[in-house]
C-alpha cells in the first residue's frame, strides 16, 4: 500500500511540477553566481558598480522567489498527502538546521582572521550560495 501511495505521489509531483513551474525558477537562481563571477573579475575596483549589481540581482532573485514560493506550496500540497506532510516538513527543517550549522562554521572561517580575506572570501561565499540555489532546481 505504501509503495503504491509513494508512486502516485511521485507521479503527481512530476506532473504538477512540469505544469506549474514558472520560468522564474530557472532564471533567478544563478544571480549569486553572477555576483561571484563579477567579484572574481574585479568589479570590486568600482565599489558603486559592485553594490548596484549586488542589490539589483539580489532584489530580482528574491522577488522571483516570492512568486516561486506560491507554486512550491501548491506542488507540495498536491504531491504529499496531508498525513505525511508534517513529517516531511519536520525532517526538511531539521536537515536545514544541521546544514546551517555547518555553513555557519564555514562562514566563520572564511570571514575570520585566518580566512582568505576580502574579496576572495565573499567570492567563495557567493559562488557557494549560487551553487546551492542552482542545485535546488534539481530537487
Amino acid at each position: 500500500m505504501a509503495h503504491t501511495s509513494t508512486a502516485v505521489c511521485q507521479r503527481t509531483h512530476q506532473q504538477t511540477a512540469q505544469e506549474d513551474l514558472p520560468d522564474t525558477c530557472r532564471t533567478n537562481r544563478p544571480a549569486y553566481l553572477v555576483v561571484a563571477l563579477a567579484l572574481a573579475l574585479g568589479v570590486i575596483r568600482v565599489p558603486m558598480l559592485a553594490a548596484a549589481l549586488f542589490f539589483l540581482l539580489h532584489t530580482t532573485m528574491y522577488v522571483a522567489m516570492s512568486i516561486d514560493t506560491i507554486v512550491w506550496w501548491d506542488v507540495l500540497a498536491k504531491a504529499i498527502p496531508s498525513s505525511r506532510r508534517g513529517r516531511v516538513l519536520g525532517f526538511s527543517t531539521a536537515l536545514d538546521g544541521a546544514i546551517s550549522i555547518g555553513a555557519g562554521l564555514l562562514i566563520a572561517y572564511l570571514l575570520g582572521d585566518s580566512g582568505p580575506g576580502f574579496p576572495t572570501a565573499y567570492t567563495i561565499l557567493f559562488a557557494a550560495a549560487g551553487g546551492c540555489f542552482v542545485l535546488a532546481l534539481a530537487s
